[in-house]
């Protein structure tokens, strides 16, 4: 059994990626390390987060999408920040410019895209042309939430009706710390070792403000920190590229095993009183017994 109140102060960490030694995953070193004393364990949660909302929700992991039209293509959409109709515009600007007779539509009231042709096209995924924006898109799952691959078109207009809504949103950033092993489930069931997860819940260009409302502590089996390595992910656990700086703040306390003579109100004001009355009464005492 581990008890948190020892008579060594609490510590903040205040870490600014303009600082770090390396980026993605960002390393920190800390040139004032953090050390236990004998028998301590190190207590760490994280006290605040803040970045600016510049993240790209077109990335290099969401940002192919593949036909086959009299034979398969892919369009790589470019890497960046991209609104639906952004990000429609720049698709029929690729089919124009490149010949293909396909129409990117959207619907505004539905919130869903479609492509029209006057040919028969499918949209595909296969290893050497995938379609990785499904969720940006709409793409249909089945019930195993799995995308539904080719996605045919509705004859004879040549039209294919995407059926879920578009979702350009970055709703969570999660934060990871590699000296930090939480096990913490996420939706599939697996193993994960993000520590908070953040809400995105500002408009691009604006301040992201994490402040945690009640801490999750965790026992870093360590004697010393003298380095953090951070990363940033997404929903679907990639690592976020091209971000801007954060700043992330942790709040380092202390354990001690619980001996046997241990008082859990060791080193504080109380139990200082209480032990000059304990004195005092025994001191008393043996005044009586001596007759004084």
């Amino acid at each position: 059994m581990d008890l948190i109140n020892t008579n060594t102060p609490l510590k903040k960490i205040f870490l600014n990626s303009k600082f770090c030694k390396s980026k993605y995953p960002f390393i920190f070193d800390l040139n004032n390390p953090t050390s236990t004393k004998s028998k301590e364990k190190i207590l760490l949660s994280v006290d605040s987060f803040t970045i600016t909302n510049v993240i790209n929700n077109v990335n290099q992991h969401n940002n192919k999408l593949s036909f086959n039209y009299n034979g398969p293509f892919t369009v790589i959409i470019p890497i960046g920040i991209y609104s639906v109709f952004s990000f429609k515009d720049y698709l029929n600007r690729y089919f124009r410019d490149n010949g293909y007779d396909i129409i990117c539509y959207y619907n505004p009231t539905q919130y869903k895209m479609s492509f029209a042709s006057t040919v028969d096209f499918t949209i595909i995924n296969t290893s050497l042309n995938p379609t990785t924006c499904g969720y940006l898109i709409g793409i249909d799952r089945d019930n195993n939430n799995n995308f539904i691959f080719p996605v045919d078109n509705v004859r004879p207009s040549f039209t294919i009706h995407l059926n879920n809504h578009v979702d350009f949103k970055t709703k969570y950033i999660y934060l990871r710390i590699n000296e930090i092993n939480t096990d913490t489930l996420d939706s599939t069931g697996g193993m994960r070792d993000n520590i908070i997860r953040i809400p995105v819940n500002v408009q691009f260009g604006q301040l992201i403000e994490y402040k945690a409302v009640e801490l999750d502590k965790f026992i870093i089996i360590k004697n010393k920190l003298s380095y953090f390595t951070v990363t940033l992910e997404d929903e679907q656990h990639n690592m976020i590229y091209d971000i801007p700086d954060f700043q992330l703040s942790l709040k380092v306390q202390f354990l001690t095993d619980i001996i046997e003579s241990y008082e859990e109100d060791e080193g504080t004001i109380n139990h200082y009183i209480r032990q000059i009355e304990y004195k005092l009464n025994e001191d008393e005492d043996e005044n009586k017994t001596l007759g004084v």
